[in-house]
């Protein structure tokens, strides 16, 4: 049990938590509840603020309430001191699942779902916040073919990013597996982010980009590396190969957009 929900079945995890599959014990509907997670080691007071930031920023994305947004119900924090969101449960395949459909007739929906998502960041940083998550695996196509955005538990309310926003530190980087969370985060992770740099919209905007080239290709931009450390040296330095190497039928309008998107300086994008 967490709260009044009691869970299920775990539905997915990543570098930020744990996702279930949940029952309301009071009105007996389904929902997903993530447990927040932090890195290993940390001390005593890394872990009461991480815990508040976490707090503030779900109930912050708690009031978005957007067209292709799943709703956030509740926050709060488990018995064990973990922060934990509860939403809408959505039954569907996600974003990187379609990304793998390489059939040319999948091109209009594919097309519909990225504006969709990029219509809703949009939204999100005229509201004053920052995504931070945006990748194919955070976005849920439901069986009518409805885009919903998931992820927003890392949401930052962009009036605070003077202070900057740090990507997992160089330590885990170093070390993780290139199938680890972390390791993956890292390929959606703008350059002035992965330089600990102040971050704004633009940074979502390199994201959606990076997941739109997954989307529409089937391959990361970035190519498949065997470190992590590869992998953040290629965001930095090398330009993703022509969307048409992988699916000639992709037009090159396309290759123009992502490439803005996916420009190393902040100040080249759109």
């Amino acid at each position: 049990m967490v709260g009044r929900y009691t869970l299920e079945e775990e539905l997915a995890r990543g570098p930020f938590g744990r996702v279930y599959r949940a029952v309301d014990a009071e009105q007996g509907f389904r929902v997903a509840l993530k447990i927040f997670a932090m890195e290993p080691g940390a001390s005593e007071a890394d872990r009461s603020a991480w815990a508040a930031r976490i707090l503030g920023e779900a109930r912050a994305a708690a009031q978005v309430r957007l067209e292709h947004a799943v709703a956030v119900h509740e926050v709060g924090l488990t018995a064990a001191g973990h922060p934990y969101l509860v939403r809408d449960y959505i039954v569907g395949d996600s974003l990187a699942v379609h990304a793998r459909d390489s059939r040319p007739e999948t091109l209009p929906a594919k097309s519909r779902w990225l504006r969709d998502y990029a219509r809703l960041l949009a939204q999100l940083h005229d509201a004053g916040v920052l995504h931070r998550s945006v990748s194919p695996d955070n976005a849920v196509v439901r069986r009518d073919g409805a885009l919903r955005v998931l992820g927003f538990g890392i949401a930052h309310r962009s009036v605070d990013r003077a202070a900057g926003v740090s990507p997992p530190s160089s330590r885990f980087l170093d070390r993780a597996p290139p199938s680890s969370p972390f390791a993956r985060m890292a390929g959606y992770l703008a350059p002035e982010q992965l330089g600990h740099r102040p971050v704004g919209p633009s940074a979502d905007q390199f994201a959606w980009g990076v997941m739109a080239y997954e989307v529409l290709s089937g391959e990361p931009p970035w190519g498949h590396h065997d470190k992590a450390v590869r992998l953040v040296e290629a965001v930095l330095t090398r330009e993703p190969p022509p969307l048409a190497a992988y699916r000639p039928w992709v037009p090159p309008a396309f290759d123009a957009l992502l490439r803005r998107c996916l420009a190393k300086s902040e100040d080249q994008r759109f």
